[in-house]
């Protein structure tokens, strides 16, 4: 029941906000927060050899960046298709679907799996 809720808050975060951007722009943003204790935030921050990254893969990319101040990440330009977001490296625990919309930013939180 807690997954269902974790899935149903995931699609609820997809609010959709103008970017703001002209005609010309192609691909979306996804940005949002990594729901971690704040010890394992703040080690990333001190630890650059710990795995502070989200990943963003679909069919036709893969794409990385990093964990930063707060949890907080943010991916632009991703190709309108369905992506999986996974922090850490571990879908089980951090990760969730999400469609970036060309022009468009999406929220999209990570929250732990239990």
């Amino acid at each position: 029941m807690k997954r269902s809720i974790l899935m149903t808050l995931a699609l609820a975060a997809t609010f959709v906000a103008p970017l703001g951007a002209s005609a010309a722009t192609t691909g979306g943003t996804v940005c949002g927060r990594v729901d971690a204790n704040t010890p394992l935030l703040v080690a990333l921050l001190v630890d650059p050899l710990q795995s502070g990254t989200v990943i963003a893969h679909s069919a036709t990319e893969d794409v990385q960046t990093t964990i930063g101040n707060g949890g907080k990440y943010c991916f632009k330009g991703l190709h309108a298709d369905l992506h999986t977001i996974v922090a850490f490296g571990d879908a089980s625990t951090y990760s969730a679907s999400i469609t970036p919309i060309d022009g468009k930013t999406l929220l999209l939180d990570l929250n732990a799996k239990t």
